[in-house]
């Protein structure tokens, strides 16, 4: 008893928990009181609203089936050839009985759309003959011996060819044919044709009602009746069960058709009633269903809730000791998930852990949060890949689809009528990058298409796209020539900008004419590449635009044409391309193509090979020297020799097949990344830019920075100052070389750049660092604790 009473003195916080989820126990019993309760009214209630809602299905149903024989019937009655032969036998001329065959086909189209409702249809427009769907029938024969009605006589049909009302629905009548007997309800149309009256009988049969009413049934014992509108007893699910004697007591006590809760005594027997009037003919549909059978449901269900109620005791019992003894293993377990590495890993070595469990959750989340931000970051990427990949297959004269044309005017923002291009170049001079530190540099590329849309948001709606290593390509949404002013004003405003830079760069500008629509972008795009392809010598900072008619002649550069040659590339066949460029130019050559069509259509190849290299992450300067890029690419047309344009052609086109198939070998599996990663290791100390590192991985410079990021979460510059900063914490802690020998050793050759450089990744200064592993030494050698 001390054991016990020590126990739980020390664990007053079990004592708690049990007390609490014990007092879960009260609000069951009374739940479960109050709804043993009310339970029984409810599901009465629920019971015979399933029961309506099933009978108002069957009243549907056939409402439609038999609004549908009807609207079948007044079509006949509407088709030319029917009006033409509707009239009396003895009127048809010879021509004309050769033609009844169109009405039997009418009726047997009918008969056809109501085969599981109609057991017949017949029409007569005289007291000689019948037109059935099976053929022509004698008047007399027919309703005394082929289709024989035990309630209506034949005067009675002839009667109703005189007095019938336009639509009549009788009483139901057995009919007796050579072959069957069945209940039917006769539904009567008639109509006046070329002075005729006719009449159209549908016989209903009571068979296919039952059926659908019995298929709608929500319980098999539920029982049923229909009567017309005015009392008239139609049917009822069984000859055992009463008839419409037994609805008018239903509707006496209901006082209006509705669903009833109470159940009603009918032969000693209690039944729960539901009734549901048709909207279209009047019918009174009512269900009866066995109370015994509301019972039986009922009482299993209590039964059910009962037994819940004690088993929730019962485990709630269980679980209040369970869960005092393990309530701390699922907070545990949730810190543990949280805190776990990528992938499922465990957390990386000298991670600090915290030792409570609610801090680690909260850290946990925290690095959700920081998933979560990287694959937006990631998406953003893919998305604004995509849109540049559908923008230079628009530049290059493509057809956009009406999605993609869609999702460029949407994600662009463009609402305006007006489209113009602009390229802006930036050509770096050798000051740059002999003056400019190298992670520097990086940064400085990696902002210019954010320094150009910041410039020029303000004077309109564009995007920026980067073409190619410091192109740029402004589609910009305008709607006037007054608007294009303003985009002017922008552009030198940005040639200003770097104007005070003029040791490190030039900046060379050019811009297409306004056009309408989507299609005005690509004219107004060649219009600026032509102006930067004719670019000789010129003043390091210049705007200049397409003022002259469209000068662009046309080399028969068909999008089929591209869209082949881009195959052919994605091959990496080498054969197909040239053989396929050479087609291209021999075409030109012989419709008589002048040197300047000529030289265009190499451009438009050579711009071919540049979008593709762009999308595909591969490095031109990996297959034509700078001057042979500049000569295919920004050439004088007056000077350039096609013949060695179209060398250069072949020459890029095998590069980048030769490419391609070695990209199918490499770069696998993260090959790329830890190539890079490797090649900084081991030349941190050098001179180190985007455009050496592609180089040497032989791809694009946007494809490096692409794939690093999204491989790492981090940019390469920064990853170089991690590299460069680790080498010089090694450094300061193992010899007393001077900051500035430091640096210079690290690669980064500017003292200044060096400390900013370590202060942003350490926290601290570099002498504050080698002062903090000085103090912690002497600590250490004296023996006094940290």
């Amino acid at each position: 008893m001390n054991l016990w009473r020590k126990y739980f003195r020390v664990n007053r916080l079990f004592v708690q928990i049990l007390l609490y989820f014990l007092s879960l126990l009260l609000p069951i019993a009374l739940i479960g009181t109050f709804t043993y309760d009310r339970f029984v009214d409810q599901f009465k209630r629920e019971f015979t609203e399933k029961i309506t809602m099933n009978m108002r299905s069957s009243a549907l149903a056939i409402d439609n089936d038999l609004q549908m024989v009807q609207e079948s019937i007044v079509g006949l009655f509407g088709d030319t050839s029917v009006i033409r032969l509707m009239k009396p036998f003895a009127a048809y001329s010879l021509e004309e009985r050769t033609e009844v065959h169109q009405l039997l086909n009418g009726l047997r189209r009918i008969r056809s759309i109501a085969n599981t409702t109609t057991d017949e249809i017949f029409v007569y427009v005289d007291n000689d003959k019948v037109y059935t769907s099976g053929g022509v029938e004698d008047f007399g024969s027919f309703f005394t011996g082929f289709y024989r009605f035990a309630e209506y006589d034949r005067s009675f049909w002839e009667r109703k060819r005189t007095d019938a009302p336009q639509v009549e629905i009788l009483d139901r009548s057995m009919v007796q044919t050579p072959f069957y007997e069945r209940e039917v309800v006769p539904l009567l149309t008639s109509g006046v044709i070329q002075g005729n009256k006719a009449v159209i009988v549908a016989s209903v049969s009571l068979d296919a009602i039952r059926k659908t009413l019995s298929g709608n049934v929500a319980y098999p014992n539920t029982r049923f009746i229909v009567t017309s509108g005015d009392g008239r007893f139609i049917l009822a699910s069984d000859q055992a069960f009463p008839n419409s004697e037994t609805a008018g007591e239903i509707d006496r006590i209901a006082g209006k058709p509705a669903a009833l809760s109470e159940a009603i005594s009918i032969e000693g027997k209690k039944y729960l009633a539901a009734i549901v009037q048709s909207d279209i003919y009047g019918w009174k549909y009512y269900a009866l269903t066995p109370a015994a059978e509301f019972n039986k449901q009922a009482g299993g269900i209590v039964n059910m809730l009962l037994l819940i109620c004690a088993v929730l005791g019962v485990i709630s019992i269980a679980f209040s000791f369970v869960f005092t003894f393990r309530i701390y293993n699922p907070i545990r377990r949730i810190s543990e998930i949280l805190n776990q590495g990528e992938n499922g890993a465990e957390p990386a070595p000298g991670r600090v852990t915290p030792s409570d469990e609610f801090e680690r959750i909260g850290q946990g989340i925290d690095q959700l949060l920081r998933y979560n931000r990287q694959f937006e970051e990631k998406l953003r990427n893919v998305s604004t890949e995509y849109l540049d990949v559908a923008l230079l297959q628009l530049l290059q004269g493509g057809k956009l689809s009406r999605e993609q044309q869609s999702l460029l005017l949407d994600q662009m923002g463009y609402s305006k009528s007006g489209f113009a291009c602009c390229t802006i170049l930036f050509e770096f001079k050798t000051t740059f990058y002999s003056g400019v530190q190298d992670v520097d540099r990086m940064l400085i590329h990696s902002k210019l298409k954010k320094l150009i849309w910041g410039t020029l948001q303000d004077y309109a709606d564009l995007y920026v796209l980067e073409c190619r290593q410091h192109q740029y390509i402004c589609v910009v949404n305008l709607d006037d020539e007054e608007e294009f002013a303003g985009i002017r004003s922008g552009l030198e405003q940005l040639a200003e900008t770097f104007r005070y830079d003029a040791i490190y760069c030039s900046v060379h500008i050019e811009t297409g004419r306004l056009y309408p629509g989507l299609d005005g972008i690509p004219r107004s795009y060649r219009e600026a590449m032509d102006q930067l392809r004719r670019k000789t010598s010129s003043p390091d900072f210049v705007i200049l635009r397409e003022d002259k008619p469209d000068r662009r002649v046309d080399a028969s550069y068909l999008f089929s044409d591209e869209n082949k040659l881009l195959n052919l590339l994605k091959l990496g066949d080498e054969g197909g391309l040239s053989e396929a460029v050479d087609h291209l130019l021999r075409s030109c050559e012989l419709k008589g193509g002048s040197a300047e069509q000529l030289h265009s259509l190499i451009s438009d190849m050579a711009y071919t090979g540049l979008r593709f290299v762009s999308e595909k992450g591969i490095g031109v300067a990996a297959v034509l020297t700078e001057r042979e890029e500049e000569q295919l690419f920004r050439f004088q047309a007056s000077a350039a020799d096609p013949e060695e344009r179209r060398q250069l052609l072949h020459r890029l086109y095998s590069g980048i097949a030769e490419t391609m198939i070695r990209q199918q070998h490499a770069y696998r599996s993260g090959a790329l990344l830890s190539a890079i990663m490797s090649y900084i290791d081991e030349h941190y100390n050098e001179d180190l830019y985007l455009d050496k590192i592609a180089d040497k991985m032989n791809v694009s410079v946007k494809y490096v920075s692409r794939v690093f990021k999204e491989k790492t979460g981090m940019n390469i510059t920064d990853y170089i100052s991690q590299v460069r900063i680790s080498k010089a914490k090694e450094l300061l802690l193992h010899s007393d070389l001077p900051i500035g020998a430091i640096a210079e050793k690290v690669g980064i050759h500017n003292r200044t750049t060096f400390l900013r450089t370590f202060k942003k990744v350490e926290g601290l200064s570099p002498n504050d660092f080698r002062k903090s592993i000085a103090a912690d030494a002497n600590r250490e050698a004296a023996g006094i604790p940290d």
